[in-house]
């Protein structure tokens, strides 16, 4: 018998669509999957949260309400000693920079030389200005370039991971 692949991922909320992804995956014999969130639920209502029934969720540690709001949107709780007390043998991250949280999932994946797996709704339309291509680049060409691999959700999404 096989030992369990342990797979992480870190997406921003709970919700319908992916919980049913997850529990599709979480069939997969030999593969064990932890959803970490960063957040309880999204504001919208339209995105009603749900988690994976076949899956373990966590509840990521939350930022200090002394935060200022609006960057409270972008803050996140120290989520290593997740990562640690989990020690996955694989991440599935969606996003590439968009939090914190999503940073220190990456640095902690090289630091312990986890291998990593971006899932993002990017695409290559909305990357339509020089600021957004200069800004932007250098990070996501980096995350992109160590990633093991990338996860497409269409071709305007592989187009994007092709452009950096």
């Amino acid at each position: 018998m096989s030992p369990l692949v342990k797979i992480g991922v870190l997406c921003n909320s709970p919700s319908r669509q992916l919980a049913g992804q997850y529990d599709c995956l979480a069939k997969l014999k030999d593969y064990r999957f932890v959803m970490l969130y960063r957040r309880p639920e999204e504001g919208n209502p339209a995105w009603e949260p749900a988690y994976p029934g076949s899956c373990e969720n966590e509840i990521c540690p939350q930022p200090s309400r002394r935060i200022p709001f609006p960057l409270r949107c972008f803050a996140d709780g120290n989520i290593v000693p997740v990562l640690e007390k989990h020690r996955f043998d694989a991440m599935i991250i969606h996003g590439i920079y968009d939090s914190f949280a999503k940073w220190q999932a990456y640095a902690w994946c090289h630091r312990n030389r986890i291998p990593y797996f971006i899932r993002t709704d990017a695409n290559i339309t909305a990357e339509n200005t020089l600021f957004r291509r200069i800004t932007r680049g250098w990070i996501v060409s980096s995350r992109i370039r160590y990633a093991a691999g990338l996860l497409c959700i269409g071709t305007q999404n592989e187009k994007y991971y092709c452009f950096y």
